[in-house]
């Protein structure tokens, strides 16, 4: 399901709503979606930013730090 509702999407947050919508476990589904959506498509600024308003400050420094070290210089 994770990777059909991938295949049938036009976006990272297109490809998100149709793992959810499919029905089953849908957290699952969708987490493993993500990983692979994020990696095909890149997760849109609006989205990112959205993210970073719901931590609090301890996360927000651990996940930047994490993109940096792991998904800024992935290619590295």
């Amino acid at each position: 399901q994770a990777i059909y509702t991938f295949l049938i999407s036009e976006s990272f947050e297109d490809s998100i709503r149709k793992a959810i919508y499919i029905g089953g476990d849908s957290d699952t589904v969708a987490c493993i979606n993500g990983s692979i959506a994020e990696a095909y498509y890149g997760i849109p600024d609006d989205i990112v930013e959205q993210i970073y308003k719901k931590l609090d400050d301890r996360l927000t420094q651990v996940t930047k730090q994490f993109v940096r070290r792991y998904i800024e210089n992935r290619n590295h």
